[in-house]
């Protein structure tokens, strides 16, 4: 009697170790899921996060011959940063310099007045393209952005061209904390800027150009990743170059 009721007892104890083992089991299933589809969605959330939109005007400066200078030679610095990208086609100013073999001022000529037919005077779309090929714009746009410092890292720029059309858009890492070498083209933070110039060519104001910009989270770390240029031209041809501003 007394060997059946032990028996019986163990029995009943081997039903209670084996719930608490397949309980354990499965509580360790689910926080193995619920943990992973966390590190899986959050990097996601954090490159689309919008942090601020906003726009400045950039003063035009049309006949400061200054200016006009030194926006010409910090084109010439800019050059392996620079593409130009119309309806149908995308390359880096840098592989076209160096495949027509002309200087590169002749060459921005030639592009914009290959795709470009409006009213507006080829030199006077050419100076304002020149004008917004450079960091310096970007300052007043950082600040409005309230960054700080207000600097930008692996700024790249886009010349974005139609028949009745010119645009400059400008990306990169901005704000901290900065991570990565030195080198301040290889940098990278948490944020995108991304801003984009008014139709430079048709332009709302006779003394400054509006500036749109729109700062977001991100996880990646090449400016190069962020810039989609099958939507941009999607956003070309469809007339709505607003749009990419936020993609």
């Amino acid at each position: 009697m007394e060997l059946e009721t032990l028996l019986s007892n163990k029995d009943a104890v081997f039903q209670v170790l084996g719930t608490i083992v397949v309980g354990a089991c499965v509580l360790y299933g689910l926080t193995v899921l619920i943990s992973s589809s966390k590190k899986v969605a959050k990097p996601n959330l954090a490159s689309q996060r919008a942090l601020k939109r906003g726009s400045v005007n950039i003063d035009l400066n049309e006949n400061e011959e200054a200016d006009i200078a030194e926006a010409q030679r910090d084109f010439l610095r800019s050059l392996d940063a620079v593409r130009v990208v119309t309806k149908v086609t995308s390359i880096s100013f840098e592989k076209l310099e160096n495949l027509k073999k002309r200087s590169a001022f002749d060459l921005l000529l030639s592009v914009v007045q290959d795709e470009y037919s409006g009213n507006t005077d080829l030199k006077l779309l050419l100076n304002r393209i020149l004008k917004h090929i450079r960091v310096a714009p970007g300052i007043s746009v950082l600040l409005d952005a309230e960054i700080s410092p207000p600097a930008l890292f692996q700024p790249r720029y886009t010349l974005v061209l139609s028949e009745n059309s010119a645009f400059v858009i400008t990306d990169g890492f901005a704000g901290q904390p900065c991570f990565g070498p030195p080198d301040p083209n290889k940098k990278y933070t948490e944020k995108r800027i991304r801003y984009m110039t008014e139709n430079l060519a048709n332009l709302k104001s006779e003394t400054a150009v509006l500036v749109n910009y729109y700062l977001c989270s991100t996880a990646k770390k090449k400016i190069e990743d962020e810039i989609d240029i099958e939507q941009l031209q999607h956003c070309l041809k469809s007339d709505n170059m607003g749009k990419f501003l936020e993609l």
